[in-house]
């Protein structure tokens, strides 16, 4: 049987503050995934140092993509 491997995900939402600012706030989800040989996670996964937003330089990492039928989809949005 694969190792078990755990995903920190979150997810940002803009929201404007007290004085007209704008802030983020964070919600962490864990999900476990299982690795499916030949397979993987089931996600695709953008951005990074290497490749950074193309219009403001972030170097975030996201989830690009859930694949159908894979270990994530169900698990991840």
């Amino acid at each position: 049987m694969p190792p078990k491997r755990k995903a920190n995900v979150r997810a940002g939402q803009r929201l404007s503050g007290p004085l007209g600012g704008e802030r983020v706030v964070w919600e962490y989800h864990y999900v476990t995934l299982t690795r499916v040989p030949g397979y993987g996670f089931g996600i695709a996964v953008s951005g990074g140092r290497d490749n950074p937003h193309f219009t403001n330089g972030d170097p975030a990492i996201a989830i690009s993509d859930v694949l159908k039928a894979g270990p994530a989809e169900g698990k991840l949005q």
